[in-house]
């Protein structure tokens, strides 16, 4: 450690009255607030004449930093009654011509260390500025950055009196190239991949923000899920949970990547899998896209599958393809238009069907789904088109015992409010997976 007189530029040892050598073998304590600084340490830094002093660790490259050598340097030009010691751990290579540079400095007022490695030991710290504020009597009572370092403060310190200070504590475990942990609980934005996970369930979640159709998404969890599944999610933004009309459609020649063995059975026998454990462990996966607050579910899932496409190596399109579609129409006649600031809402039970400033596709899409003749059966309509132009309507069906079949009940709403559904060929969005990898 070498202290550097900024006027004539020589090199001297702080260490004039102890063994240098030896007090760098001392195995160093931390020095915090409240404690008392130790006798050989107050020698080291100069603090032998009862006054307050200010221990500064900087850099040559550190802006604020010599925003604060010119600050310290200006109030010991006009006050003596504190020391001021400006510590950096670069050599004087690097130093010197930075006082060359900035001759403002040179009122040889201030005091540089430059080479430092032994203050730093006793008070660790990984962002500059790094202030040590030691009163009159050696105790260390503040260790602050750069905001507390102003004139107010510095003439309050010498004059005894309290400063303005949030006392600065830097993490020193942190380690920029490990995975970050530190704030778990408090991210803001968070999109997460991971392997399987042992011992716990397979699915996924939505977390929606809104009622029917008018909906928002604050975050999606897959857990223990097929890269299929998640793609599928994305896709069809969680509308149905099984894409039973081939609107994705996945290019791979390792369909075990994407598929569960059940899904494909003969591909499995032949693999290189010995269990399904063992098919598991790589192909399942758990990923979490989590947002500061919620946005429109498509712009949501074209995250989600962006993420997908980055992650898996995928290449993703989007074509037009003829297929068989459940076409909807209407008979504005029958139909009662909601007003806009409506609320948005849709409840099925066994006595009746009622919904407000419902799109007519969310409708349709939401009855398919969920009215099956078997819970896990195949729902009755292919994709749906909506050809009224977006239409919104009013919905109040009652039903006699419980709820109809989904045919019946698509009859009520024809006779009802005029709304149609017919099936037809027509033009499709198809979307494409093609394994890169």
């Amino acid at each position: 450690m070498r202290a550097i007189n900024s006027i004539a530029v020589f090199f001297l040892l702080l260490l004039s009255n102890i063994n240098f050598g030896m007090a760098q073998a001392t195995i160093t304590k931390e020095i915090k607030v409240g404690d008392k600084i130790p006798d050989h340490v107050l020698r080291i830094i100069g603090n032998e004449n009862g006054k307050p002093t200010i221990i500064n660790f900087w850099a040559t490259w550190c802006a604020p930093c010599i925003k604060e050598l010119k600050l310290l340097d200006s109030i010991l030009k006009e006050n003596d009654e504190i020391n001021i010691l400006s510590v950096t751990n670069e050599d004087n290579k690097k130093v010197e011509p930075f006082l060359e540079r900035n001759r403002e400095l040179k009122s040889g007022k201030l005091t540089f260390v430059s080479s430092d490695t032994l203050l730093h030991s006793y008070f660790p710290h990984r962002i500059l500025p790094h202030n040590i504020w030691i009163d009159k009597a050696g105790i260390v009572r503040y260790i602050t950055g750069s905001e507390e370092m102003n004139e107010k403060n510095i003439l309050s310190f010498i004059n005894n009196k309290p400063i303005t200070a949030k006392n600065k504590n830097d993490d020193m475990k942190f380690n920029p190239f490990a995975p970050f942990h530190l704030s778990d609980s408090e991210f803001v934005y968070r999109s997460i991949l991971t392997k399987r996970i042992d011992g716990i369930p397979s699915g996924e979640t939505v977390y929606p923000i809104g009622r029917a159709d008018k909906r928002k998404i604050l975050r999606v969890f897959c857990f223990n899920s097929t890269l299929y599944n998640m793609l599928w999610l994305a896709v069809d933004q969680n509308r149905s949970l099984t894409n039973y009309y081939n609107t994705m459609r996945v290019e791979t020649t390792d369909s075990l990547r994407f598929f569960t063995p059940n899904q494909a059975p003969h591909t499995f026998t032949k693999s290189k899998y010995n269990s399904r454990d063992e098919w598991r462990a790589e192909n399942t996966h758990c990923y979490e896209l989590n947002l500061p607050k919620p946005i429109n579910e498509t712009l949501f899932y074209s995250y989600m599958l962006d993420d997908l496409k980055r992650n898996f190596n995928l290449d993703i399109k989007v074509i037009e393809d003829t297929i068989m579609c459940s076409v909807i129409t209407a008979d504005k006649r029958f139909i009662l238009k909601p007003m806009e600031n409506d609320s948005t809402f849709i409840n099925l039970s066994k006595e009746g069907l009622i919904a407000g400033n419902i799109s007519v596709l969310y409708l349709f899409e939401y009855l398919n789904d969920r009215v099956r003749d078997e819970l896990r059966g195949k729902p009755t309509d292919p994709p749906f088109i909506d050809k009224t132009g977006g239409m919104r309507i009013n919905i109040n069906l009652r039903f006699d015992q419980n709820i109809p079949k989904y045919e019946r009940i698509k009859e009520l709403i024809e006779e009802n409010y005029g709304i149609k559904v017919h099936h037809q060929k027509d033009k499709y969005k198809i979307t494409i997976i093609k394994d890169m990898s």
